[in-house]
């Protein structure tokens, strides 16, 4: 009897030990699913700066002098530079292959009005005025603008009476919202809080035309369109359950080299204490550029707030949702 009962306590530590191990694989799983989420709408075919921009159609570009507090170099511009690659923009779209442009022509021939020059601006501001890679852009941006809304809403206005017209719910959820303000630099800011997301009330399809709608507004801004979008996700309640692999999926493949949108800096604020165990190797695969525009912050309140403040976030720009003073 003492042996069996010495046997059962033997097996059910090991049963409790791989228990124990399976929970803390999921937990790291689950942490590395919503640092992907968090990522995956950086794009990274976007260069801080072109090096090759001055043997780029349409004239030289000169840059500013210092980088800004994540890393990256932004164009001087001016009326004769803007004409200049607007016009080598054009060409340079005419040249892309047929294929390329199937989207486009729809474009020109269901919405002329909605292919004006401010609008390509958007994609040569994006691309650092580089036109080969802003026109690229812009042919794909048509293509999954096409793929997202399909062919009944994919040429109307992008906003809740046009396009959005049955997302009336994703759009009320609030998983992204812009607060109003902006960082030192002009950049709006956009916040992720995961806990909105409520998945029997809308299909994954109707959220992701709403992330759509959330980035072309924030891109209404000038300054935005210039200095780029500052991202921020509360990582404090990381789960699986809040995780939409197919929303994050198709988001991250509409921003890169699509949408043209700058994400400038990326804060994951309250990571869980399982990150900084696979942090070492997180930055490897970030790389050294977004390394500089993705910064995580842990700690008390006051020491986050102070680390946000350094990125030209003080308290006063951000909701109280993530410590700040805004009610948004």
């Amino acid at each position: 009897m003492l042996f069996k009962k010495l046997t059962q306590d033997r097996n059910s530590k090991a049963v409790q030990k791989v228990n124990d191990g399976d929970e803390r694989k999921l937990r790291r799983s689950d942490t590395l699913d919503t640092l992907d989420a968090a990522l995956s709408f950086s794009d990274r075919s976007t260069p801080d700066v072109v090096d090759d921009v001055e043997s780029d159609d349409g004239g030289s570009v000169a840059f500013t002098d210092k980088p800004d507090v994540y890393g990256q170099l932004h164009p001087v511009e001016t009326p004769q530079l803007i004409a200049g690659k607007i016009v080598a923009f054009d060409a340079a779209v005419n040249n892309l292959p047929r294929k390329r442009r199937a989207a486009l022509s729809q474009a020109v021939e269901e919405c002329p009005e909605l292919l004006t020059e401010k609008f390509k601006l958007q994609f040569l501001r994006c691309d650092c005025f580089n036109v080969q890679l802003a026109a690229k852009r812009y042919g794909k941006y048509w293509e999954r603008r096409l793929e997202v809304f399909g062919p009944d809403k994919a040429f109307l206005p992008l906003t809740p009476e046009g396009a959005l017209k049955d997302d009336a719910v994703a759009l009320s959820v609030g998983l992204l919202t812009l607060t109003g303000t902006k960082d030192s630099s002009g950049r709006n800011i956009m916040v992720a809080d995961p806990t909105k997301q409520q998945f029997d009330k809308y299909s994954t399809q109707s959220m992701i035309r709403t992330v759509w709608y959330m980035v072309h507004l924030a891109l209404e801004d000038e300054e935005t369109q210039k200095q780029g979008l500052v991202y921020i996700v509360d990582l404090s309640k990381a789960s699986l359950s809040l995780l939409d692999k197919e929303l994050v999926r198709v988001a991250a493949l509409s921003v890169t080299g699509c949408i043209p949108v700058r994400l400038s800096g990326i804060h994951g604020l309250y990571p869980p204490a399982v990150f900084w165990v696979i942090y070492p190797v997180v930055k490897v695969l970030l790389g050294e550029r977004l390394r500089k525009r993705a910064k995580f912050h842990s700690g008390s309140k006051k020491k986050v707030l102070a680390e946000l403040a350094k990125y030209g976030l003080d308290s006063t720009k951000l909701p109280k949702l993530i410590g700040g003073e805004l009610e948004v």
